[in-house]
């Protein structure tokens, strides 16, 4: 009996994740993805909010703050998709769900991106849109 209820347990688990990860590809608004050569650091994020996905990757649905040499990333009150080596190094992000009337900004030869949800700061020679109206990062 107790194999059957952790059993039927795991399956809801997973069933909730999966559900969390497919609102999560249907929001609406514009997405900055990021791919970095050199893995990311954590430095910040809420444990309250955040869900390990069964693929090993980690959505933030609260907040995340990335530092690297190449890049400073902050998401508050949005999400992220994350991908890493570890839970603390992130390589691939996702930050979806943004507002369509993002201006990016270049400040002191840096590309910035500073809205409610999102605070980013690159190299724009790192910059790419995408067709959707979006960003990608990639160093």
């Amino acid at each position: 009996m107790e194999a059957e209820a952790a059993q039927l347990a795991t399956c809801e688990t997973k069933t909730r994740l999966v559900t969390r990860l497919d609102a999560f590809r249907g929001l609406p608004g514009t997405r900055l993805s990021l791919k970095s050569q050199v893995p990311l650091q954590v430095v910040g994020f809420d444990p309250l909010n955040l869900h390990v996905l069964p693929d090993g990757s980690y959505l933030h649905a609260r907040y995340l703050r990335l530092s690297g040499p190449a890049v400073e990333l902050e998401v508050l009150g949005g999400q992220a998709l994350a991908h890493g080596p570890g839970p603390l190094t992130v390589t691939d992000l996702e930050v979806a769900g943004l507002p369509a009337d993002l201006t990016p900004t270049l400040e002191a030869g840096r590309w910035c991106l500073k809205g409610e949800v999102l605070s980013v700061q690159v190299s724009q020679s790192c910059v790419t849109r995408d067709g959707a109206g979006g960003w990608h990062l990639h160093f």
